[in-house]
């Protein structure tokens, strides 16, 4: 059978498009191992640099970190960055920052290593440490006041 169709308001038919399903993940570990891998070659994809300046710059994947990240105040808008593996994490907030328009004049920021499971705590990072230290790559954080 073929989808329904719905009537515009000006009488032409327009198909309607059915949403994207979100994986599930699976009680199967080789398959959810499998899933996250997926997961990760689409962050890589549409990961963009999170120092301005390496955006002409090539930079090897084995020498990446991609993240996932959002604020945590706003829900709905993430979005996905790379870092240099040799990067600070103090470095890396102060350029999502400003990649994301939060200022952090009057209340500091912090980032926030968000569990992929809802059982586990959320672990507010370090700033004298390295990103990589902390966070895994294909992970997701938050920026916290």
């Amino acid at each position: 059978m073929f989808p329904q169709s719905s009537t515009s308001h000006n009488g032409v038919l327009s198909p309607t498009i059915p949403p994207k399903r979100k994986a599930i993940p699976s009680a199967n570990p080789k398959k959810a191992a499998q899933l996250r891998q997926v997961e990760l070659m689409k962050m890589r994809h549409r990961a963009q640099p999170g120092d301005p300046r390496d955006k002409d710059k090539h930079v090897a994947v084995d020498q990446k970190l991609h993240l996932k990240v959002y604020i945590e105040e706003q829900e709905g808008d993430e979005r996905f960055f790379w870092f240099r593996k040799t990067m600070g994490t103090g470095k890396a907030l102060d350029l999502l920052a400003s990649q994301m328009g939060v200022s952090s004049d009057t209340v500091p920021l912090y980032l926030v290593k968000v569990p992929i499971s809802g059982s586990e705590d959320r672990i507010t990072l370090q700033n004298d440490k390295l990103l990589v230290e902390q966070v895994e790559d294909g992970m997701q954080v938050a920026l916290s006041r």
